[in-house]
């Protein structure tokens, strides 16, 4: 059938018009589009939960890490060594960074204390690394260092002491670390059977690991709930472990110590934005960031209920404040978004904040979120 003249006509327009204003993809384009989904970010502070009892149920994440109770003739079973499946831990956390657009993370073990059972060994998270070199970048000390720290009377520490400390935070670094992490100088006990640890952030081998941080210029991961003044223990965590003391004592004037006494060592305070005590404020960090160039701070954002001091809302806007902070001081800032990256079906879910703590750099000015998610990183790790 043919088109009538004034039909024909309205068409052909119709067509030309569409040429004129569709969209015309070169070769250049495309490379561009490309190159803007390359992942390029960098997570600084990140845990592979990859080690269970080769006996453990199954773990259901509905049930959040609740476990059930043992049957009778399960009482007196022989403990095992457990069993270690690191490799797939550090799969999951592939897929989660590329969902993100993160290149690469910083994995290291939790800070442990002496005695303590369940222990992260920074040799296979090595072996990650090693097989991994694109994806993960290695810092330890946590199971190795940091209980040298805490089992130690500051009062009592001898230069034998110091100098097998140094050779010990040394060896880290041979071995391929490219930071001390993550250590504690206060960490709350989550539960009864998560452990307390406190000693001073200028404890005379916190000084020492300043000192070998800032010879081979690698950063050092520190975990410090503020206390700006001597408190009572905040009544969540009274209920939550016997643990934990009744009292906790200032710390900051001892944090700026360690902050001064070498500012060749850079100090990544992580967790900024996470706060169980209410004092590590936005006026806190900025009143530290003016007087201390080496202090970087971690941010950590976490699923569920706002925190005290959190960076972001209910409704998950970053708040004028830690707005204000970022402008202010681009360049001492970095993402750790502190997930613990585990086996489903195996080991215990943790609360999630990967996904979290990486959006809000959508909120931020390119500059801005650009020097916090990947180039104050890039300098402090020395990735290319």
């Amino acid at each position: 059938m043919k088109l009538k003249k004034p039909i024909f006509t309205i068409v052909c327009i119709v067509c030309v018009v569409s040429l004129m204003y569709s969209p015309v993809y070169s070769q250049e384009d495309t490379q561009d589009s490309a190159e803007e989904k390359t992942v390029e970010y960098i997570d600084t502070h990140v845990h592979l939960d990859a080690e269970y009892p080769a006996d453990a149920e199954k773990v259901d994440p509905a049930k959040k890490g609740k476990r059930a109770k043992k049957k009778k003739d399960e009482k007196h079973r022989p403990l095992n060594k457990g069993v270690k499946e690191y490799d797939t831990a550090a799969q999951n956390l592939i897929v989660l960074m590329d969902e993100m657009g993160v290149r690469k993370a910083v994995i290291m073990p939790p800070p442990q204390v002496p005695k303590q059972s369940m222990r992260r060994d920074y040799k296979e998270l090595q072996k990650v690394v090693e097989k991994y070199p694109d994806r993960f970048v290695l810092s330890a000390g946590g199971y190795t260092l940091n209980p040298l720290i805490q089992a130690s009377d500051p009062d009592e520490v001898s230069k034998s002491l110091k100098y097998r400390f140094q050779q010990a935070a040394e060896k880290v670094i041979h071995e391929g670390a490219k930071g001390f992490g993550e250590m504690s100088a206060l960490h709350l006990s989550f539960n009864p059977q998560h452990p307390f640890s406190e000693t001073a952030p200028d404890h005379p081998l916190f000084l020492v690991l300043s000192d070998t941080a800032a010879k081979y210029d690698v950063p050092i991961d520190l975990h410090m709930e503020a206390v700006q003044y001597d408190i009572p223990i905040p009544e969540e965590f009274k209920e939550r472990s016997p643990n934990n003391p009744l009292k906790l004592k200032e710390n900051i004037s001892a944090f700026e110590r360690l902050l001064v006494h070498n500012r060749g060592a850079n100090i990544i305070w992580q967790h900024a934005g996470w706060d169980n005590t209410g004092h590590k404020s936005p006026d806190l960090l900025r009143k530290l960031l003016n007087k201390h160039t080496n202090l970087y701070l971690g941010l950590h954002v976490e699923e569920g209920e706002p925190m005290p001091n959190s960076i972001t809302d209910k409704s998950g806007n970053i708040k004028k404040e830690w707005l204000a902070l970022f402008r202010d001081f681009p360049d001492n800032f970095v993402i750790g978004s502190a997930e613990f990256v585990g086996i489903d079906g195996k080991t215990k879910p943790k609360p999630a904040s990967f996904e979290r703590t990486w959006s809000i750099l959508e909120q931020l000015p390119p500059e801005v979120s650009e020097k916090i998610g990947k180039t104050n990183a890039q300098r402090l790790f020395h990735i290319r």
